[in-house]
C-alpha cells in the first residue's frame, strides 16, 4: 500500500471520526468558527534540516479539503528562517535570531497560498520561537520571558509575519504565538512576564492588520 493511499485512509478515518462526533454533541458557544483540520509539521523541528528549501506538497492541502476539512494549523521553528550559520555550529547567537533568512519563508508563503486555494484556514505557530522551546528549551540562546532581547525577537518576528501575510483576511490566516507557554514558575516566568510578553507582540500584529485573530 503506497504511503499515499495510506495517509489518505488514516484522514477518511479521521473525517468520519470528527463527524460523528460533531453529530453526538450540540456545538459549544464560541466568537471563533469551529474549524476541523491537522497539524502540518513542515517547519516543526530545524534541527532536523538539511538546510535545503522545505518541500510543501499541494497533494496534502487538496487532499484535507476534499475529506472535509477546513483548517490546518502550521507549528514553526523560527531557526529554518535565522541565520543559517547555526547549521555548521549547531548553536544560534541571539544576533542570528534576528536576521532573517527570507528565501526560507517562500514555504511559509506556500502553505498561505494553498490554505487559500482550498479554502483551508491556516494558524501560524511559532513551536519553537525566539527565546522559548517545550522542547530542548535550553537550545536557546536566550529567555523569552527574562531577556529583553529575546521579547524584542519575538515581536519583530511577529510583526514580520504579519506584514508578509497583511493582504489575507482573519478567516484565511490567524496568529497562535507560542506553542504551550509554561505554567509560572519562580526564576522562570511569571504571570507579569507572559502578559508583558503576548500584550507586546499582540499589539505589534494589531498594528499592521487590526483584525488578525
Amino acid at each position: 500500500m503506497s504511503s499515499s493511499t495510506t495517509r489518505r485512509s488514516f484522514l477518511s478515518g479521521a473525517a468520519a471520526a470528527f463527524g460523528a462526533a460533531a453529530t453526538a454533541q450540540a456545538a459549544p458557544k464560541n466568537a471563533l468558527p469551529r474549524w476541523r483540520g491537522f497539524n502540518l509539521l513542515y517547519y516543526f523541528q530545524a534541527m532536523q534540516w538539511d538546510g535545503k528549501p522545505v518541500a510543501i506538497p499541494e497533494e496534502d492541502f487538496r487532499m484535507i479539503a476534499e475529506l472535509g476539512f477546513d483548517f490546518v494549523r502550521i507549528p514553526m521553528d523560527y531557526w529554518f528562517w535565522a541565520d543559517p550559520s547555526w547549521l555548521q555550529t549547531k548553536k544560534l547567537t541571539p544576533a542570528g535570531a534576528v536576521k532573517i533568512n527570507e528565501q526560507m519563508l517562500e514555504g511559509v508563503d506556500k502553505i498561505v497560498d494553498y490554505g487559500r486555494k482550498y479554502a483551508l484556514h491556516v494558524s501560524l505557530n511559532l513551536h519553537r520561537a525566539p527565546g522559548y522551546c517545550i522542547n530542548n528549551n535550553e537550545r536557546e540562546p536566550f529567555s523569552l520571558w527574562t531577556d529583553k532581547e529575546a521579547e524584542d525577537a519575538f515581536v519583530m518576528h511577529w510583526e514580520m509575519l504579519a506584514k508578509r501575510y497583511r493582504a489575507t483576511r482573519p478567516n484565511e490566516v490567524s496568529m497562535n504565538l507560542v506553542n504551550e507557554a509554561p505554567a509560572p514558575r519562580e526564576g522562570f516566568m511569571s504571570r507579569e512576564d507572559y502578559r508583558r510578553v503576548m500584550t507586546r507582540a499582540t499589539e505589534a500584529i494589531r498594528k499592521v492588520t487590526p483584525d488578525r485573530i
